[in-house]
This record gives structure tokens, sequence and C-alpha cells, in this order.
């Protein structure tokens, strides 16, 4: 089962599709490539403006439901 992830990123909106097995890193990593961003080592993902996410981890499994 698949869903959207939407990053925000200078005020516009990049969708990234997702699976349920893939880590917040690779999330990352294909919100940056969509955007033309080559490092990502300087970004991070935070889950309504305020907490932010651990890149190691399944979404599922950061409490962000």
């Amino acid at each position: 089962m698949a869903s959207n992830v939407v990053v925000l990123y200078n005020n516009r909106r990049y969708v990234v599709k997702t699976t349920p097995s893939m880590l917040c890193r690779d999330i990352l990593v294909q919100a940056c490539d969509k955007i033309g961003i080559k490092s990502v080592d300087n970004f991070g993902l935070k889950y309504l403006f305020s907490r932010i996410l651990e890149l190691l981890l399944n979404p599922m499994l950061t409490n962000t439901c």
C-alpha cells in the first residue's frame, strides 16, 4: 500500500510517493532529488512544523499518526 508525503520547501509543495517499508531518510533523499538539492546532509524532516523526525526510522514508527 503506497501513500504520499508532502514536502514543503520555499513555499512550494513536492509530493513524494512512499511505501510502508521506506525509511525517513529515503523519503528525504527522494524529496531532495525532486527539488534538485544534491547535499542531503544539511536537511531534515519535520512533522507539523515542530517535531524533527529520526531519519533512520520508518515513518510509521515515529508516532506521527
